[in-house]
């Protein structure tokens, strides 16, 4: 996005940068053109600027496309494409940052993300023909540490850890300019991230690995100062980021970008019934704007925790009314507590929307964050805040009718038919009473929740909702596994992961209609099959069949699953087993003359059945070629003196012989590496072959350079 103007007033705010990728819906995939296979990720649009697409390769390189629809996008769904023959270079990377058309393309669900907790790795650079960042690197690794610790932090135990680097890479940044943006605007955000990514081949971006690319001021063209790819919703993602150095709000930004790596869309200003007031209007969440002067981003919050199942036990509480009139008091901890009461869902029987009530304190994780003073609309102060979820990973706050962004002592909000009141507010609490309308009916039918499919690891399975009356108009949903809730789980499809295997996954729903209480159903525990590994092809052989030459066996790619899977090897000689052989790559010998060699691929994965995959048998083995050094003669061709060889190194084993040639003829009864030199070699030039034998290789020969003629003695 661009960055909006300086408002006025107490407010002085700057939007930090707010873009992020996500997926698309399937389409058939043709069989004409070059193949493309990766994930699906989107380069929203900008003010005036269409929306981005790209293919995220196995490699870890973004290349930009076309040709697909806008509609069902999916962060992190798997594509197989055919692309014009030419359109891509020999690495995989498109041509400059043009993109490639189409011609068709497969769309399957996102793997699955990676249990938590799980360990990251963060990788800095900065272009060093770009203006230097306001930032020494010193400066600059000490506050990507600190955002490394506030999300690990953040992540309820999601993040076990953050590997950040010691050093910053500096690299000749040619994919883009300053004057271009610097990947911040315009269409070369996958150039310029491929361009920095290659100079950390250890990496794999598309995993749990994160770039973070930092680019100088003067990269702000029309306000937008970071980028960010948006993953599914999972502290296990990785990703890429772009950042403008600027101390001036660089954690905030830096947090926000990182954010969009774990799944978090934008934290809006509500109601956000068609769109948002403003799409970065959320100031008391990381995933709203960056304020000027004040860089460390808020705690997360309720609805954010939600979203990616971190939820502690007690730390919220739901809101229910009755036949009549009821009024709830309750004393909730500052929202960057750890324990505690420190949120209040209830459901707007208004228009259905569940509301969560937090209390920003500006204590604790909040200390430094961007509150103000006052009571106008652009007044953000230390109170109680109202946010709601908008769309599939954002959220938004919901201002009063004076467009009061939080309430404090005495203050009252009408959400539809709720009041919400705030008695006192201290640092280390806030006392809420929630009027509830009498009369709010129950939902007229709650109906059942089952599984689309029998629930199998590696499979999505979704949600279905049955005999529902009225449908409902929002759903929440909540994916248990032997009653537990799952980290992350909160959507209506589910992919269950290896270590589901054998145990029984349900799904809680609640469900909400205008002008009706919350409708909740669950559904029965099926246990989660183990799933089935799928292959992109056969195994195949690299190599010439021959005594002493390595052959290799080349697995193909695993599709399913997408992650964790182990790789074991087994050959066969003419179908019988070759003794010892467990590795990818064998050496025939001497007893595999005249047989066929294949290989043997079982894979196996947690939750998954082993699986194996052959390759085609290789050609009959032959004999192999004995190889070594030209020989070389030492010593003087003089009468009288005598001529060694040096054979150089032949294959162990092999034995050697010699045959010894004067003026071109064999001298008989030379067989030897040493040569006597005779009277009757005088003038003569003399060469030696050097026979090499081996039990199952070609005889090697070796002749040497001549030497001589001979001198008399």
């Amino acid at each position: 996005m661009r960055a909006t103007p300086r408002v006025t007033g107490p407010v002085a705010a700057v939007v930090a940068a707010l873009s992020l990728l996500l997926g698309l819906p399937a389409h058939a995939a043709g069989s004409g053109g070059e193949l493309l296979e990766g994930t699906l990720v989107e380069v929203p649009a900008e003010e005036g600027m269409p929306p981005q697409y790209a293919v995220r390769t196995d490699r870890g390189l973004l290349v930009p496309v076309t040709g697909l629809p806008s509609d069902g996008a999916v962060p992190g769904a798997q594509v197989t494409a055919r692309v014009r023959p030419g359109a891509l270079t020999g690495s995989g990377r498109s041509v400059g940052d043009r993109p490639v058309g189409l011609v068709s393309a497969r769309l399957t669900s996102p793997a699955p993300a990676a249990a938590a907790p799980t360990a990251h790795r963060w990788f800095v650079a900065v272009p060093e023909n770009f203006t230097d960042p306001d930032l020494t690197d010193a400066q600059l690794l000490a506050k990507v540490r600190w955002v490394a610790d506030y999300w690990t932090a953040q992540s309820g135990g999601a993040i076990a850890s953050v590997s950040v680097p010691s050093t910053v890479v500096h690299y000749t940044a040619d994919a883009t300019s300053e004057a271009a943006g610097c990947g911040l605007a315009g269409s070369d955000f996958s150039a310029t991230v491929n361009e920095a990514a290659a100079e950390f081949p250890e990496a794999d971006f598309g995993g749990s690995d994160q770039l973070i690319l930092i680019v100088p001021r003067a990269c702000n063209a029309g306000g937008v100062v970071g980028r960010g790819t948006l993953g599914s919703l999972s502290f296990a993602r990785g990703g890429y980021t772009i950042n403008i150095g600027n101390t001036a709000y660089f954690e905030e930004v830096l947090a926000h970008e990182l954010g969009h790596n774990y799944g978090f869309h934008h934290a809006g200003l509500g109601p956000c019934t068609t769109s948002c007031v403003s799409e970065y209007g959320d100031y008391y969440s990381v995933m709203g704007a960056a304020i000027v002067g004040h860089p460390l981003p808020p705690a997360l919050g309720t609805e954010s925790r939600r979203l990616q199942g971190i939820l502690d036990p007690g730390e919220v509480e739901t809101l229910t009314g009755g036949d009549s009139a009821t009024t709830i008091t309750r004393t909730l901890q500052p929202r960057s507590a750890g324990s505690g009461l420190r949120s209040l869902e209830i459901t707007d029987p208004t228009s259905g929307r569940q509301l969560h009530l937090d209390y920003r304190s500006g204590t604790g994780a909040d200390a430094g964050t961007f509150y103000t003073t006052g009571s106008g609309a652009t007044s953000f102060r230390r109170g109680v805040v109202v946010e709601t979820a908008n769309g599939s990973s954002g959220i938004a706050l919901l201002p009063d009718a004076a467009g009061r962004k939080a309430m404090v002592a005495g203050d009252t909000l009408a959400i539809g038919g709720l009041a919400v009141s705030v008695t006192s507010t201290t640092p280390s609490g806030a006392t809420v009473s929630v009027s509830i309308p009498g009369g709010v009916p129950a939902y007229p039918t709650v109906g059942a929740v089952g599984l689309s499919a029998a629930p199998r690891v590696g499979v999505p399975v979704t949600a279905s909702l049955t005999g529902w009356s009225p449908t409902p108009t929002s759903v929440a949903y909540e994916w248990l596994a032997d009653g537990t809730p799952l980290p992350g789980a909160s959507g209506p499809s589910y992919v269950p992961t290896g270590d589901l295997a054998g145990h029984l996954l349900s799904v809680r729903v609640r469900a909400s209609a205008p002008g009706y209480q919350l409708g909740e159903a669950s559904s029965a525990g099926q246990q989660v099959a183990t799933g089935t590994v799928s292959f992109a092809g056969a195994a195949t052989l690299a190599g010439a069949a021959r005594v002493g030459a390595p052959l290799r066996c080349l697995p193909p790619v695993v599709s399913q699953p997408a992650r964790g899977a182990q790789l074991a090897f087994a050959w066969t000689a003419d179908a019988t087993p070759v003794t010892g052989a467990a590795d990818a790559v064998l050496t025939p010998e001497v007893g595999h003359l005249g047989r066929a060699l294949a290989c043997h691929v079982t894979v196996t994965a947690p939750g998954y059945a082993a699986a194996v995959v052959d390759s085609a048998p290789s050609a009959a083995v032959a004999k192999g070629v004995l190889t070594s050094a030209k020989p070389v003669l030492r010593g003087r061709a003089e009468v009288g003196r005598t001529l060694t060889v040096r054979t150089g190194t032949w294959a162990e084993g092999a034995t050697l012989r010699y045959r010894w040639f004067v003026a071109g003829e064999r001298v008989r009864r030379a067989h030897g590496p040493r040569l006597p030199l005779t009277a009757r070699m005088a003038g003569s030039r003399v060469k030696v072959v050097v026979v090499g034998k081996l039990p199952g290789y070609v005889t090697g020969l070796r002749t040497s350079r001549g030497v001589g003629p001979v001198r008399a003695g």
